[in-house]
């Protein structure tokens, strides 16, 4: 096919998606993505992660048929990835992109990742959180694989992202972060594809590769078997690896033998609920940062009561500070009494702990 001819082709899929899935659509999940059109062949950047899963999920028909009908032929091949690049990752392929394009995205993702300095310690992840600084070293190598399990809202994501960031801002290390579900999606794009070749490189090449929910592949054989081979590739050529999950490994169901024993071959460390003194301290600091004041008396109020999880306490903190803004204008300090009124006011319910709890 003529080169001169592509960006015709860009403008003729665009317009067929546009009509095809529709305006509002398109200009949520394709509006920010680029397309590098080739002579049979097109990879297409989305502009975030959740959309290059979303289009490959939701649209892949559509996308299929806009390019067929463009290109004039059945066979028609297409790789979905993401443009920004961070923590010297591999989130896309190395597609030429101008400087401009490719700087500030490193920036910026890097920066969004949460940190250890904003991480509460406590009886409840003490272990965890030393596991993970040391991790986030290169001495790390050996406690690899590190397994951080706990029940959902307690800070293992911030954990893995946490070393993340100190070892590509420290260390200078080649390092990745995603979810079990994104892994997953990137498996069956590159099946599909055929183009296992790029998708094994993207992974195997990292000096750090930390992978969250990994209990999502749990019953999907094929993907457990690619995973394995990923964890074993990497290990080899001196990776350290970080899982987080919601359960124990020896306690995932549906998991193939081989993938747990790799998941405990190294340190596990469980992180559980807050306990009451970890909970005033996230407290504290989390009206820190919402620009909330309020009395030793409201915050072991707050304490006091059954939040199960870290994700909960910043629930509550949200609402008190939208509430406290519409309702306590005049109120510079929230003691317990507007507490309990704004708690009532959102309809928050709690169960009552004991005071050593």
């Amino acid at each position: 096919m003529d080169q001169a001819n592509i960006p015709i082709i860009e403008q003729q899929v665009r317009a067929s998606l546009n009509q095809s899935v529709g305006k509002r659509p398109y200009n949520m999940w394709f509006a920010g993505t680029t397309f590098d059109c080739g002579s049979n062949e097109v990879y297409i950047q989305a502009a975030t992660p959740l959309a290059a899963g979303w289009i490959r999920d939701r649209f892949s028909d559509q996308l299929t048929n806009a390019l067929r009908e463009a290109y004039g032929i059945q066979d028609i091949r297409y790789t979905i990835g993401v443009k920004e690049q961070a923590c010297k990752s591999e989130d896309a392929q190395p597609t030429p992109i101008t400087a401009q394009q490719s700087q500030r995205p490193v920036i910026k993702r890097v920066r969004q990742l949460l940190g250890f300095d904003e991480f509460v310690v406590g009886q409840c992840n003490a272990l965890a959180c030393a596991a993970a600084k040391e991790m986030s070293s290169s001495g790390g190598l050996s406690i690899s694989p590190l397994f951080i399990h706990g029940v959902c809202g307690v800070g293992k994501t911030h954990l893995l992202q946490a070393i993340c960031k100190h070892a590509a801002q420290a260390e200078g290390s080649k390092v990745r972060y995603i979810t079990a579900e994104q892994f997953t999606n990137e498996f069956i794009a590159s099946s599909r594809c055929g183009d296992f070749a790029r998708f094994r490189n993207r992974y195997r090449t990292l000096d750090l590769l930390a992978i969250d929910d990994v209990h999502f592949v749990a019953s999907k054989k094929k993907t457990q078997e690619e995973l394995l081979h990923t964890l074993d590739a990497a290990g080899l050529r001196g990776a350290r690896l970080v899982l987080a999950s919601d359960e124990d490994p020896r306690q995932i169901k549906q998991l193939n033998r081989a993938l747990a024993n790799r998941f405990v071959a190294g340190m596990i460390a469980e992180i559980s609920r807050p306990d009451r003194e970890t909970r005033k301290q996230i407290i504290a600091k989390i009206s820190l940062v919402k620009g909330i004041t309020l009395t030793e008396g409201a915050i072991d109020h707050l304490a006091s009561q059954a939040v199960g999880s870290v994700r909960e306490i910043e629930g509550v903190m949200t609402r008190l500070k939208a509430v406290s803004g519409l309702l306590m204008k005049n109120e510079s300090c929230l003691g317990i009494d507007s507490v309990q009124q704004v708690m009532k006011s959102s309809n928050t319910v709690h169960t009552q702990v004991s005071m050593n709890d």
